[in-house]
């Protein structure tokens, strides 16, 4: 069975959605934001309907990769 990652700002937050969610979902708190609008370029594309163009904040791609703690993920994590 497949299991998701959730992941939230604040590790408060994780333990109130656990609560919340299923089995079927690994809940982890990144402690901060870990994507940002650039800060050299303009953050949006107005030529394709104002979409944004983030970047991972440095030291936050460990997170994005699922990395964050092996022993609460299992091979069978989707991340979305």
């Amino acid at each position: 069975m497949a299991r998701y990652l959730v992941i939230v700002e604040s590790p408060t937050k994780v333990k109130t959605i656990k609560k919340f969610l299923g089995s079927n979902y690994v809940v982890m708190a990144s402690n901060g934001h870990v994507r940002d609008l650039p800060k050299s370029q303009m953050g949006v594309d107005l030529e394709h309907d104002f979409e944004p163009k983030y970047i991972t904040i440095r030291g936050k791609g460990e997170i994005l990769a699922g990395k964050y703690t092996g022993s609460a993920l299992t091979r069978s994590l989707k991340v979305r």
